[in-house]
């Protein structure tokens, strides 16, 4: 059992800092290639789409088939050969279509890793579903910092270059070390996982992920153009995202002490209030100390939902739920670079950071009206 939670700990940390390696580059692709903010919303917004669009199908077709190993394979061998094809890039749309096949790689581990977590460990399943997000925090504080670097010093085209050698690493250790659990199929039917409870709650992970996505993509840009370089910005997304290490683990303790709503809720509301000074901030330790403390509380939110997941859907359905919240929420966090980057055609950049706050706020005053 120790052996599996090593393992997939590893893959989700490769899997969630794929998912944010391209952030640090999208400035300078931006800037090489002559992106508007438009472009860089939609290019910024793709991966997260697909990755969103597709996570449901992966879990119905893990369910069903029961080939979860290698499912999850299969997602790293092709987000892979993606950013291998994106590094060949002269183009806006050959970055667009690359890019938004790679979020389908990224799509097949959520629905499929976390459900491997939530079958084989049974007793103490939200410590569990902690440490294992604590891998993918770790990813998102490694990556980030390895991207920013690594394309300062030898540009953006060789980071995409050198991931794939990791991604196929991880794909040869998960082949030979997880082993797929069977499960009886309980006949139960989907209806299960789509009460009105659980619906407000996928919206609530959904507002949760457009204030990361959006900050994620943008306040690099914001960075970039008031004279940051990408070490510093890719170092600070390292922070604002890794700092989750702690913020899962956190969140997963809590998760089998304290109700859900009062985990989420409080998250939320302590990350409007942190990113308000982060987005006014110029000072590079103000950065690093408010980037820190937003990156903190917004972790917290994403075990326990995982948890409350967990709770509500029978075993052999776990892939198809967490498949759906996972798919709404990234599909959802797809969308905020887009429309950030409208707003800030209409107005301005620092303008359009302001919808980061006030997603976390309507997150946040919506699970509370969760029931009990």
């Amino acid at each position: 059992m120790k052996r599996t939670l090593y393992i997939t700990f590893l893959a989700h940390l490769v899997d969630d800092g794929c998912e944010v390696v391209m952030a640090p580059l999208i400035p300078l692709m931006a800037r090489e290639l002559s992106f508007s903010n438009v472009q860089i919303g939609i290019l910024g917004g793709s991966l997260i789409i697909a990755l969103g669009v597709f996570q449901f199908l992966m879990g119905y077709i893990s369910d069903y088939l029961q080939k979860k190993r290698d499912m999850v394979v299969i997602g790293f061998l092709l987000m892979s050969l993606c950013f291998y094809l994106i590094s060949l890039g002269e183009s806006f749309l050959h970055i667009l279509v690359f890019t938004f096949l790679a979020g389908i790689g990224l799509s097949f581990y959520h629905p499929v890793g976390v459900s491997v977590i939530t079958t084989h460990f049974r007793s103490e399943r939200g410590k569990a579903i902690g440490i294992h997000g604590a891998g993918g925090a770790l990813g998102l504080l490694i990556f980030p910092a390895y991207s920013g670097f690594i394309a300062e010093h030898y540009g953006w085209r060789t980071v995409l270059r050198i991931t794939p050698l990791i991604c196929i690493t991880v794909a040869f250790l998960y082949y030979l070390y997880v082993k797929d659990v069977t499960l009886r199929r309980s006949g139960n039917k989907f209806s299960l996982i789509l009460s009105s409870t659980s619906i407000l709650v996928m919206i609530v992970l959904g507002m949760t992920s457009m204030s990361n996505r959006g900050f994620s993509t943008f306040f690099p840009v914001h960075l970039d153009r008031i004279g940051y370089s990408s070490d510093f910005y890719g170092s600070l997304l390292s922070v604002f995202l890794g700092i989750g290490i702690f913020g899962q683990y956190i969140g997963g303790v809590l998760s089998d002490k304290i109700s859900y709503r009062k985990i989420v809720s409080s998250s939320l509301i302590l990350t409007a209030l942190f990113f308000i000074p982060l987005l006014k901030a110029e000072n590079p330790y103000l950065i690093y100390i408010f980037g820190t403390l937003t990156g903190l509380s917004m972790s917290i939110v994403w075990p326990a939902i995982f948890a409350f997941i967990a709770e509500i859907t029978p075993e052999d359905m776990h892939s198809r739920g967490i498949g759906i919240f996972s798919s709404v929420a990234a599909t959802m966090g797809g969308t905020s670079p887009i429309l950030i980057g409208y707003i800030a055609k209409l107005y301005t950049l620092e303008h359009a950071l302001l919808f980061l706050p006030i997603t976390a706020i309507v997150g946040a005053l919506l699970m509370l009206g969760v029931k009990k």
